[in-house]
């Protein structure tokens, strides 16, 4: 409804106003890769820049990070990962069996419940 709209876009807005002090290359390609899409970027840019909620100095270098993130997100989906996908797997695995095991925190709760 609206009041999911209000927030999202006052979420957004305070998003870009933190932006807009010092922008910096990171923070541009992060919006780009939270919001997926450098179109979608610059539509909201664009009409918050219209209704003068941000400047047209930081609206610019908003749309420079959205297309530099959406080409490095593009470059990155394009390698052949095949080479690479063993070592990867094994990380994986590793990370895996590295981390908490989560069946035994269970039922060790499920124990000292019902003692």
């Amino acid at each position: 409804g609206f009041a999911t709209e209000s927030y999202a876009a006052s979420a957004l807005y305070t998003t870009l106003a933190s932006l807009s002090g010092a922008l910096s290359r990171i923070r541009r390609v992060s919006l780009t890769a939270l919001l997926q899409s450098s179109t979608a970027t610059a539509l909201i840019t664009s009409s918050f820049a219209a209704e003068g909620l941000v400047s047209l100095t930081a609206a610019l270098a908003i749309m420079l990070g959205a297309n530099v993130g959406t080409t490095l997100i593009v470059q990155v989906l394009s390698f052949n990962i095949a080479a690479v996908a063993p070592v990867l797997f094994v990380l994986g695995l590793v990370a895996f069996r590295s981390g908490p095991r989560r069946g035994s925190r269970i039922s060790a709760a499920s124990s000292s419940a019902s003692a």
